[in-house]
């Protein structure tokens, strides 16, 4: 997996994850497909346009991805990568629980039509 994306709206869409309170909101899958990735969390799913130059998909814990994220304060995009051992944004590296280097639309996502 290899996407760039704009690191404050993605910090302000995984923010609204924070609002489910389950135990399967502890951790975000991330999917890079297409022109997006997305966030999906417990029962919430938000997406975000992105240069995705490698399609892969990993899930990991929300509150540590959310710290880290919020790390590169001086950042305006930010490049994830990830492989079946790691995820890494900059020079951060992250453990995953599972990865996915084919990974389909999650059930329920639409993309958003271009504004005419």
């Amino acid at each position: 997996m290899n996407a760039t994306f704009d690191r404050r709206a993605a910090l302000r869409l995984v923010r609204l994850l924070k609002k489910d309170l389950s135990t399967e909101a502890l951790w975000v899958r991330v999917t890079a497909i297409g022109e997006h990735i997305i966030f999906e969390s417990g029962t919430a799913l938000v997406s975000l346009p992105a240069l995705v130059l490698e399609p892969g998909a990993f899930t990991t814990r929300r509150p540590p991805f959310e710290r880290v994220l919020r790390s590169f304060t001086g950042a305006a995009t930010l490049t994830i990568q990830a492989d079946a051992a790691r995820f890494r944004l900059g020079a951060f590296s992250g453990q995953l629980l599972d990865y996915d280097s084919a990974p389909a639309l999650p059930a329920g996502f639409e993309p958003p039509t271009p504004p005419i």
